[in-house]
């Protein structure tokens, strides 16, 4: 299995575990709600502003995968580079010959 078949795995577990059903949302949803109330007064405010805070954590979640895949190819990209430089022939001029042309 390769890299790129592994991401809709991520996807798929973020899309899991940010589901409404689950018992660790609804316990983030019930506590930012009850935060929220203190702040507004308004119990539909503070739901949605609950539900606005756990989009923005999806949010967070999802850009810090993409910045680990950027990271990845960068990492790899650098190492190819790293062992094609190893790889080069040091350029040698001629004895005698100038370096510059004048």
């Amino acid at each position: 299995m390769n890299r790129m078949s592994e991401r809709p795995c991520f996807a798929a577990m973020i899309h899991r575990y940010f589901d409404l059903k689950t018992t660790a949302v609804k316990s983030f949803l019930h506590q930012a709600q009850s935060g929220f109330l203190k702040l507004t007064g308004d119990p539909v405010a503070a739901r949605r502003m609950a539900l606005q805070a756990l989009a923005h954590l999806r949010e967070q979640q999802s850009s810090a995968l993409a910045y680990f895949d950027s990271f990845f190819v960068f990492a790899v990209l650098g190492v190819v580079l790293a062992f094609a430089v190893l790889r080069m022939k040091r350029s040698v001029a001629a004895k005698g010959a100038h370096a510059t042309a004048e």
